[in-house]
Protein backbone atom coordinates (compact mmCIF):
# COMPACT_ATOMS: atom_id res chain seq x y z
CA UNK A 1 0.00 0.00 0.00
CA UNK A 2 2.84 2.38 0.81
CA UNK A 3 4.44 1.67 -2.58
CA UNK A 4 1.31 2.58 -4.53
CA UNK A 5 0.74 5.62 -2.33
CA UNK A 6 4.21 6.79 -3.37
CA UNK A 7 3.60 5.82 -6.99
CA UNK A 8 3.82 8.99 -9.08
CA UNK A 9 2.96 11.17 -6.05
CA UNK A 10 5.33 14.10 -5.56
CA UNK A 11 4.05 14.96 -2.09
CA UNK A 12 5.20 11.71 -0.47
CA UNK A 13 8.67 12.03 -1.98
CA UNK A 14 9.28 15.45 -0.40
CA UNK A 15 10.58 13.84 2.78
CA UNK A 16 13.94 13.00 1.20
CA UNK A 17 14.21 15.85 -1.30
CA UNK A 18 16.43 18.77 -0.35
CA UNK A 19 16.78 20.51 3.00
CA UNK A 20 14.33 20.78 5.86
CA UNK A 21 11.60 23.41 5.63
CA UNK A 22 11.86 26.21 8.22
CA UNK A 23 8.11 26.09 8.94
CA UNK A 24 7.97 22.29 9.33
CA UNK A 25 10.53 21.23 11.97
CA UNK A 26 10.64 17.46 12.46
CA UNK A 27 11.93 15.83 15.60
CA UNK A 28 14.19 12.82 15.11
CA UNK A 29 11.43 10.48 16.29
CA UNK A 30 8.92 12.06 13.90
CA UNK A 31 11.36 11.84 10.97
CA UNK A 32 12.06 8.18 11.72
CA UNK A 33 8.36 7.29 11.79
CA UNK A 34 7.61 9.31 8.65
CA UNK A 35 10.50 7.73 6.74
CA UNK A 36 9.62 4.16 7.73
CA UNK A 37 5.96 4.69 6.88
CA UNK A 38 6.69 6.16 3.46
CA UNK A 39 8.62 2.99 2.53
CA UNK A 40 6.11 0.61 4.12
CA UNK A 41 8.53 -0.58 6.82
CA UNK A 42 7.62 -1.67 10.37
CA UNK A 43 7.89 1.20 12.84
CA UNK A 44 10.90 0.89 15.12
CA UNK A 45 9.15 2.79 17.91
CA UNK A 46 6.43 0.12 18.10
CA UNK A 47 8.84 -2.81 18.54
CA UNK A 48 8.05 -4.71 21.70
CA UNK A 49 4.49 -3.35 21.80
CA UNK A 50 2.92 -5.21 18.88
CA UNK A 51 -0.27 -6.91 20.02
CA UNK A 52 -0.78 -4.65 23.04
CA UNK A 53 -4.26 -3.25 23.51
CA UNK A 54 -5.05 0.28 22.35
CA UNK A 55 -7.08 2.00 25.05
CA UNK A 56 -10.33 3.42 23.70
CA UNK A 57 -14.00 3.66 24.63
CA UNK A 58 -15.54 0.39 25.81
CA UNK A 59 -18.40 0.67 23.29
CA UNK A 60 -16.03 1.06 20.35
CA UNK A 61 -14.34 -1.71 18.40
CA UNK A 62 -11.28 -2.89 20.29
CA UNK A 63 -7.90 -2.78 18.55
CA UNK A 64 -4.31 -3.77 19.23
CA UNK A 65 -1.01 -2.35 18.02
CA UNK A 66 0.29 -3.59 14.66
CA UNK A 67 3.87 -3.17 13.53
CA UNK A 68 2.98 -0.57 10.88
CA UNK A 69 0.88 1.70 13.09
CA UNK A 70 -2.25 1.32 10.94
CA UNK A 71 -4.48 0.52 13.92
CA UNK A 72 -3.29 3.61 15.74
CA UNK A 73 -4.44 5.60 12.72
CA UNK A 74 -7.88 4.02 12.49
CA UNK A 75 -8.84 3.33 16.12
CA UNK A 76 -12.24 4.78 17.06
CA UNK A 77 -13.41 6.06 20.42
CA UNK A 78 -9.92 7.21 21.39
CA UNK A 79 -9.30 10.02 23.84
CA UNK A 80 -7.82 13.22 22.53
CA UNK A 81 -8.37 14.94 19.21
CA UNK A 82 -5.43 13.71 17.14
CA UNK A 83 -7.40 13.45 13.88
CA UNK A 84 -8.74 16.98 14.21
CA UNK A 85 -5.23 18.23 15.00
CA UNK A 86 -3.91 16.60 11.81
CA UNK A 87 -6.79 18.03 9.76
CA UNK A 88 -6.28 21.53 11.14
CA UNK A 89 -2.51 21.45 10.59
CA UNK A 90 -2.92 20.49 6.93
CA UNK A 91 -5.69 23.06 6.47
CA UNK A 92 -3.46 25.73 8.04
CA UNK A 93 -0.70 24.87 5.56
CA UNK A 94 -3.09 25.31 2.62
CA UNK A 95 -4.33 28.60 4.05
CA UNK A 96 -0.78 29.82 4.61
CA UNK A 97 0.13 29.23 0.96
CA UNK A 98 -2.98 31.09 -0.19
CA UNK A 99 -2.20 33.97 2.15
CA UNK A 100 1.43 34.18 0.99
CA UNK A 101 0.25 34.42 -2.63
CA UNK A 102 -2.22 37.17 -1.79
CA UNK A 103 -5.22 35.11 -2.92
CA UNK A 104 -8.50 36.01 -1.26
CA UNK A 105 -10.05 33.24 0.81
CA UNK A 106 -12.26 32.53 3.80
CA UNK A 107 -11.85 29.73 6.33
CA UNK A 108 -8.63 27.95 7.14
CA UNK A 109 -8.90 28.69 10.87
CA UNK A 110 -6.37 30.78 12.79
CA UNK A 111 -8.03 34.20 13.10
CA UNK A 112 -9.51 34.09 9.61
CA UNK A 113 -13.21 34.56 8.91
CA UNK A 114 -14.96 31.20 8.63
CA UNK A 115 -17.29 30.04 5.87
CA UNK A 116 -20.38 30.02 8.11
CA UNK A 117 -21.62 33.29 6.60
CA UNK A 118 -22.25 31.65 3.21
CA UNK A 119 -25.49 30.00 4.29
CA UNK A 120 -26.20 31.94 7.49
CA UNK A 121 -29.05 34.00 6.00
CA UNK A 122 -30.82 30.77 5.06
CA UNK A 123 -30.28 29.04 8.41
CA UNK A 124 -30.58 31.68 11.12
CA UNK A 125 -34.03 30.42 12.08
CA UNK A 126 -32.62 26.91 12.64
CA UNK A 127 -30.64 27.88 15.76
CA UNK A 128 -31.28 25.51 18.64
CA UNK A 129 -32.15 22.63 16.31
CA UNK A 130 -31.84 19.01 17.37
CA UNK A 131 -28.50 17.20 17.28
CA UNK A 132 -29.17 15.47 13.95
CA UNK A 133 -30.03 18.77 12.28
CA UNK A 134 -27.01 20.44 13.85
CA UNK A 135 -24.78 17.79 12.25
CA UNK A 136 -26.42 18.44 8.88
CA UNK A 137 -25.86 22.18 9.24
CA UNK A 138 -22.19 21.62 10.07
CA UNK A 139 -21.94 19.36 7.02
CA UNK A 140 -22.72 22.24 4.67
CA UNK A 141 -20.02 24.55 6.08
CA UNK A 142 -16.81 24.23 4.06
CA UNK A 143 -13.25 24.50 5.36
CA UNK A 144 -12.21 27.02 2.70
CA UNK A 145 -13.72 29.37 0.16
CA UNK A 146 -11.04 30.37 -2.36
CA UNK A 147 -11.53 33.16 -4.86
CA UNK A 148 -9.59 32.93 -8.14
CA UNK A 149 -12.00 35.14 -10.11
CA UNK A 150 -9.40 37.86 -10.52
CA UNK A 151 -6.51 35.52 -11.40
CA UNK A 152 -5.55 35.17 -15.04
CA UNK A 153 -6.31 31.81 -16.61
CA UNK A 154 -3.09 31.54 -18.62
CA UNK A 155 -0.07 29.97 -16.94
CA UNK A 156 3.30 31.80 -16.97
CA UNK A 157 4.68 29.18 -19.33
CA UNK A 158 2.11 30.19 -21.91
CA UNK A 159 0.02 27.03 -21.64
CA UNK A 160 -3.74 27.15 -21.28
CA UNK A 161 -4.82 26.28 -17.74
CA UNK A 162 -8.58 26.43 -18.32
CA UNK A 163 -8.98 22.81 -17.26
CA UNK A 164 -7.92 23.60 -13.68
CA UNK A 165 -10.49 23.15 -10.91
CA UNK A 166 -9.89 26.65 -9.60
CA UNK A 167 -9.32 28.98 -12.56
CA UNK A 168 -11.55 32.07 -12.62
CA UNK A 169 -14.06 30.68 -10.10
CA UNK A 170 -14.90 30.90 -6.41
CA UNK A 171 -14.75 27.37 -5.02
CA UNK A 172 -15.71 25.90 -1.69
CA UNK A 173 -13.19 23.33 -0.45
CA UNK A 174 -13.47 20.63 2.17
CA UNK A 175 -10.27 19.13 3.59
CA UNK A 176 -10.31 15.42 4.44
CA UNK A 177 -7.77 13.08 6.00
CA UNK A 178 -7.92 9.41 5.05
CA UNK A 179 -6.51 6.83 7.46
CA UNK A 180 -5.23 3.42 6.39
CA UNK A 181 -8.53 1.61 6.81
CA UNK A 182 -11.00 -0.24 4.60
CA UNK A 183 -10.56 2.07 1.61
CA UNK A 184 -6.90 1.01 1.38
CA UNK A 185 -7.60 -2.67 1.98
CA UNK A 186 -10.08 -2.67 -0.89
CA UNK A 187 -7.65 -0.91 -3.23
CA UNK A 188 -6.86 -2.94 -6.36
CA UNK A 189 -3.50 -2.04 -7.88
CA UNK A 190 -4.27 -3.72 -11.20
CA UNK A 191 -4.34 -0.27 -12.90
CA UNK A 192 -1.64 1.81 -11.22
CA UNK A 193 -1.84 4.52 -13.89
CA UNK A 194 -5.55 5.08 -13.30
CA UNK A 195 -5.54 7.68 -10.50
CA UNK A 196 -9.32 7.47 -10.23
CA UNK A 197 -9.01 4.08 -8.52
CA UNK A 198 -6.75 5.38 -5.74
CA UNK A 199 -8.31 5.81 -2.27
CA UNK A 200 -7.62 9.57 -2.10
CA UNK A 201 -9.34 10.15 -5.46
CA UNK A 202 -12.38 8.10 -4.51
CA UNK A 203 -12.68 10.05 -1.26
CA UNK A 204 -12.31 13.37 -3.07
CA UNK A 205 -15.03 12.39 -5.55
CA UNK A 206 -17.50 11.81 -2.69
CA UNK A 207 -17.19 15.35 -1.29
CA UNK A 208 -19.29 17.29 -3.88
CA UNK A 209 -21.92 14.55 -3.83
CA UNK A 210 -22.14 14.68 -0.03
CA UNK A 211 -22.54 18.47 -0.05
CA UNK A 212 -25.25 18.29 -2.70
CA UNK A 213 -27.12 15.60 -0.76
CA UNK A 214 -26.88 17.61 2.48
CA UNK A 215 -28.17 20.73 0.74
CA UNK A 216 -31.13 18.84 -0.76
CA UNK A 217 -31.94 17.16 2.57
CA UNK A 218 -31.97 20.53 4.35
CA UNK A 219 -34.13 22.06 1.62
CA UNK A 220 -36.58 19.19 1.82
CA UNK A 221 -36.70 19.29 5.63
CA UNK A 222 -36.97 23.03 6.23
CA UNK A 223 -38.21 24.52 2.94
CA UNK A 224 -40.49 21.66 1.84
CA UNK A 225 -38.68 21.43 -1.49
CA UNK A 226 -40.09 18.66 -3.66
CA UNK A 227 -37.88 16.08 -5.43
CA UNK A 228 -36.63 17.48 -8.71
CA UNK A 229 -36.95 21.10 -7.56
CA UNK A 230 -34.05 23.31 -6.50
CA UNK A 231 -34.35 24.75 -3.00
CA UNK A 232 -32.68 27.90 -1.68
CA UNK A 233 -29.75 26.08 -0.04
CA UNK A 234 -28.97 24.05 -3.15
CA UNK A 235 -29.30 27.21 -5.25
CA UNK A 236 -26.78 28.99 -3.03
CA UNK A 237 -24.42 26.02 -3.24
CA UNK A 238 -24.56 26.06 -7.04
CA UNK A 239 -23.23 29.63 -7.12
CA UNK A 240 -19.74 28.30 -6.42
CA UNK A 241 -17.26 26.29 -8.44
CA UNK A 242 -17.35 25.39 -12.13
CA UNK A 243 -20.90 24.93 -13.42
CA UNK A 244 -19.90 23.39 -16.73
CA UNK A 245 -16.87 21.99 -18.48
CA UNK A 246 -15.29 18.53 -18.08
CA UNK A 247 -15.54 18.54 -14.29
CA UNK A 248 -18.51 20.58 -12.99
CA UNK A 249 -18.52 20.99 -9.21
CA UNK A 250 -19.60 23.30 -6.41
CA UNK A 251 -17.26 21.91 -3.75
CA UNK A 252 -13.75 20.49 -4.13
CA UNK A 253 -12.49 17.75 -1.85
CA UNK A 254 -8.85 18.20 -0.80
CA UNK A 255 -7.71 14.83 0.55
CA UNK A 256 -4.60 13.91 2.50
CA UNK A 257 -3.97 10.17 2.28
CA UNK A 258 -2.66 7.81 4.94
CA UNK A 259 0.90 7.82 3.59
CA UNK A 260 1.10 11.55 2.87
CA UNK A 261 -0.17 11.32 -0.69
CA UNK A 262 -2.47 14.07 -1.98
CA UNK A 263 -5.51 13.97 -4.24
CA UNK A 264 -5.31 15.53 -7.70
CA UNK A 265 -7.46 18.38 -6.45
CA UNK A 266 -4.63 19.38 -4.08
CA UNK A 267 -2.22 19.47 -7.02
CA UNK A 268 -4.69 21.63 -8.95
CA UNK A 269 -4.79 24.07 -6.04
CA UNK A 270 -1.00 24.00 -5.85
CA UNK A 271 -0.74 24.84 -9.57
CA UNK A 272 -3.27 27.66 -9.25
CA UNK A 273 -1.34 29.23 -6.37
CA UNK A 274 2.00 28.66 -8.09
CA UNK A 275 0.84 30.58 -11.20
CA UNK A 276 0.21 33.64 -9.05
CA UNK A 277 3.59 33.29 -7.34
CA UNK A 278 5.39 32.66 -10.64
CA UNK A 279 4.01 35.85 -12.16
CA UNK A 280 5.48 37.75 -9.21
CA UNK A 281 8.84 35.98 -9.56
CA UNK A 282 9.02 36.85 -13.26
CA UNK A 283 8.46 40.52 -12.47
CA UNK A 284 11.73 40.53 -10.50
CA UNK A 285 13.90 37.88 -12.12
CA UNK A 286 14.79 37.03 -15.68
CA UNK A 287 14.24 33.31 -16.21
CA UNK A 288 12.18 31.03 -18.46
CA UNK A 289 8.51 31.17 -17.37
CA UNK A 290 8.27 27.40 -17.10
CA UNK A 291 11.21 27.39 -14.68
CA UNK A 292 9.54 30.02 -12.50
CA UNK A 293 6.33 27.99 -12.42
CA UNK A 294 8.18 24.76 -11.57
CA UNK A 295 10.13 26.53 -8.82
CA UNK A 296 6.96 27.88 -7.21
CA UNK A 297 5.17 24.52 -7.45
CA UNK A 298 8.05 22.72 -5.79
CA UNK A 299 8.22 25.25 -2.97
CA UNK A 300 4.53 24.74 -2.17
CA UNK A 301 4.65 20.96 -2.52
CA UNK A 302 7.66 20.73 -0.22
CA UNK A 303 5.77 22.63 2.45
CA UNK A 304 2.55 20.63 2.08
CA UNK A 305 4.31 17.28 1.74
CA UNK A 306 6.40 17.70 4.89
CA UNK A 307 3.38 19.00 6.81
CA UNK A 308 1.46 15.88 5.79
CA UNK A 309 4.26 13.46 6.69
CA UNK A 310 4.88 15.11 10.04
CA UNK A 311 1.16 15.23 10.81
CA UNK A 312 0.67 11.49 10.43
CA UNK A 313 3.88 10.76 12.36
CA UNK A 314 2.68 12.95 15.23
CA UNK A 315 -0.74 11.30 15.25
CA UNK A 316 0.79 7.81 15.55
CA UNK A 317 3.29 8.87 18.20
CA UNK A 318 0.72 10.77 20.24
CA UNK A 319 -1.71 7.87 20.24
CA UNK A 320 1.04 5.39 21.00
CA UNK A 321 2.11 7.35 24.09
CA UNK A 322 -1.43 8.23 25.19
CA UNK A 323 -3.31 5.02 24.38
CA UNK A 324 -0.73 2.23 24.61
CA UNK A 325 2.09 3.10 27.00
CA UNK A 326 1.30 3.16 30.69
CA UNK A 327 2.36 6.20 32.76
CA UNK A 328 5.06 4.15 34.50
CA UNK A 329 6.58 2.83 31.26
CA UNK A 330 10.19 4.10 31.01
CA UNK A 331 9.85 4.62 27.24
CA UNK A 332 7.07 7.13 27.89
CA UNK A 333 9.58 9.47 29.51
CA UNK A 334 11.34 9.99 26.17
CA UNK A 335 8.27 11.43 24.48
CA UNK A 336 9.19 15.10 24.77
CA UNK A 337 12.54 15.57 23.02
CA UNK A 338 11.61 19.04 21.76
CA UNK A 339 14.04 21.01 23.88
CA UNK A 340 17.33 20.08 22.15
CA UNK A 341 15.78 19.95 18.66
CA UNK A 342 14.11 23.30 19.24
CA UNK A 343 17.42 24.88 20.25
CA UNK A 344 19.07 23.59 17.07
CA UNK A 345 16.15 24.72 14.91
CA UNK A 346 15.87 28.24 16.32
CA UNK A 347 19.63 28.69 15.94
CA UNK A 348 19.32 28.31 12.16
CA UNK A 349 15.76 29.69 11.83
CA UNK A 350 15.45 32.21 14.67
CA UNK A 351 12.03 33.62 13.75
CA UNK A 352 10.06 30.64 12.51
CA UNK A 353 9.83 28.46 15.62
CA UNK A 354 7.38 30.49 17.70
CA UNK A 355 6.47 33.24 15.22
CA UNK A 356 5.39 32.56 11.67
CA UNK A 357 4.85 28.83 11.99
CA UNK A 358 2.77 28.90 15.13
CA UNK A 359 0.74 31.89 13.97
CA UNK A 360 -0.16 29.97 10.83
CA UNK A 361 -1.09 26.89 12.85
CA UNK A 362 1.84 24.54 12.36
CA UNK A 363 4.80 24.82 14.69
CA UNK A 364 6.47 23.44 17.77
CA UNK A 365 4.47 21.67 20.43
CA UNK A 366 3.68 23.84 23.39
CA UNK A 367 3.45 27.00 21.32
CA UNK A 368 0.30 28.52 19.93
CA UNK A 369 0.43 26.11 17.01
CA UNK A 370 -0.42 22.46 16.66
Amino acid sequence: MAFFARYDDKSVRQLLLGCAHPLVPLLSEEFQVALQRSFGLPLKVLEGHVGEKIRNHANSAQSSVDKYGHKLQTVTGAKGDATRTLHDAFLAALAHSLRQAGIKFYGGGRNNRSCKHIFSHLMHHLEGADETTARQLNGIIADLLVDFTSVAASAPDGSNSADSLFDLVRSMCDTKTLACGDSYKAFNAARPNDRGTFPVEKRAAKVPKQYLKTARDLDRKFYNTQPGDVGPIEAKLSEFGARDGPNPHAVVGLVLGAFGELSNSCYSLCSAIARVNAARVLSFWKMPPKHALALCKQKILRFWGLTAQRGWARLILDRFHDLVLSPGDPSAATHDPDSVSHEHHTFFFPDSGHGTANTAGFGWRGGSGV
